[in-house]
């Protein structure tokens, strides 16, 4: 894939290509220096090989998998797996994706591979969602917590056993 975020209009594609194409990771360097200069280089060369899934989606959700070379890793916060990252910090390594994208897991196994989602229909402008999908995400989050208190307590009752 190339990278381009295809619910945007032509217009959002050009300026989110221009940016990706104009990403100066000089402007996370402090100061002058000459180590992090070097960093910021390696930062800027590595982002350009980012990749990007195509879209899927459920009935609350939609996903997709943003795979970093295994170099960028070490740019994460540690401990890495473990930590998810902030819109801030993932954009920070060069990801570029529209407005809403959360990510929501962390995966050992493939630990350069970032799983992200947002709402169905979200705006890709603002990141907002409409309400109907936001009350199936506090539903479905609801059921997650539910699911995972069933496992603890299987997993309590089969420690006793």
């Amino acid at each position: 894939m190339d990278g381009v975020d295809r619910d945007l209009s032509p217009e959002e594609q050009a300026a989110l290509a221009a940016a990706a194409d104009h990403f100066d990771a000089h402007d996370f360097v402090l100061d002058d220096d000459d180590e992090e200069k070097k960093v910021a280089e390696r930062l800027k060369e590595l982002s350009s090989q980012i990749e990007y899934s195509e879209k899927i989606e459920d009935d609350v959700y939609e996903y997709r998998w943003v795979t970093i070379p295994r170099q960028l890793v070490q740019f994460l916060p540690q401990p890495w797996p473990g930590v998810l990252l902030t819109e801030p910090m993932w954009r920070h390594i060069g990801i570029v994706q529209s407005r809403g994208w959360a990510h929501f897991e962390a995966h050992e196994p493939e630990a350069n591979v970032l799983p992200f989602r947002r709402p169905r229909f979200t705006d890709p402008r603002t990141g907002e969602a409409p309400a109907h999908i936001m009350e199936k995400v506090r539903e479905r989050e609801a059921h997650i917590v539910k699911m995972e208190s069933f496992q603890r307590e299987y997993m309590r009752a089969q420690s006793v056993v």
